[in-house]
């Protein structure tokens, strides 16, 4: 089965700001965008999600989630060859209207037993250089079984995969309802050819909410075929005690759930 690795490859340009549409500096990315043909497919657009981050790398973009106050979520093959600063972008239409919130980071690690050959260990950790200016959210510590997973309870996958032709829809926060079909001691796969993560959506979180809040139950890692097959997201429970290293085994208080309806933070407040 042929695996495909989901972040999606720009031109440099991506690693100048993206705040400011008519900027020429992001001429070749938006050219860019326009060509591309890679959405979260069968989802919908949202304005939620606040702790749902855009990753700005050297050639590439990924999607990345708040795990503590200044500790971002990714997967490993994001930060693949990558040296020097980061950019991480606070936005839900990150070309059409900018950022809202910017950090940078020169602290980012792959899980070491990352393995590119079967996508094992697939997380990767990034540490701000100031604190989040959105809410954490927590992650699922419970095991992966029947009692939380399939179509009773479904997952929500988020990403920045952008739309093709037009650029009102590239660069854009979508999500989308998927039920785990399967899982193993690793990944949490879905097969449903309408509906599930492509490229551009490394990194994003498949959340659950079996528990009455949303935690991220797995980290997008690869798809088989071009994003019509399987889709399969990392488990973080697999590989907790590794995050908890770098969050300090961070929890939210008892009446924090952040989740798509929150908006305590979002476009228009200033804080760049």
């Amino acid at each position: 089965m042929r695996r495909s690795i989901l972040s999606l490859v720009l031109a440099s340009a991506i690693v100048t700001p993206l705040g400011c549409v008519g900027d020429p500096e992001h001429e070749d990315f938006q050219l860019w965008l326009e060509e591309m043909e890679w959405p979260i497919v069968g989802g919908q657009t949202t304005s939620g999600w606040d702790s749902v981050v855009m990753l700005g790398l050297d050639e590439s973009i990924c999607t990345a989630t708040v795990v503590s106050p200044d500790v971002i979520l990714t997967a490993a093959h994001c930060l693949e060859g990558q040296w020097g600063s980061l950019d991480i972008y606070w936005c839900n239409d990150c070309w059409g209207q900018g950022y809202w919130a910017h950090r940078s980071s020169n602290d980012y690690h792959q899980h070491p037993h990352y393995n590119p050959a079967n996508m094992a260990g697939d997380l990767g950790v990034v540490l701000l250089n100031s604190n989040s200016p959105s809410e954490p959210v927590a992650l699922n510590r419970d095991a992966a079984g029947n009692t939380w997973l399939g179509n009773s309870h479904p997952l929500t996958s988020i990403g920045f995969g952008v739309t093709a032709g037009h650029l009102s829809n590239s660069g854009t926060k979508r999500e989308v309802t998927v039920a785990a079909t399967s899982w193993d001691g690793t990944f949490l796969y879905s097969e449903d050819p309408s509906h599930g993560i492509c490229f551009g959506d490394s990194g994003g979180p498949a959340m659950t909410s079996h528990d009455g809040g949303w935690k991220v139950a797995g980290v997008h890692s690869w798809v088989s075929g071009n994003c019509n097959d399987i889709g399969a997201s990392i488990r973080v429970d697999t590989y907790q005690s590794w995050i908890d290293d770098y969050t300090g085994e961070w929890t939210p208080d008892d009446d924090d759930d952040t989740g798509p309806g929150d908006d305590d933070t979002g476009p228009g407040d200033d804080d760049t």
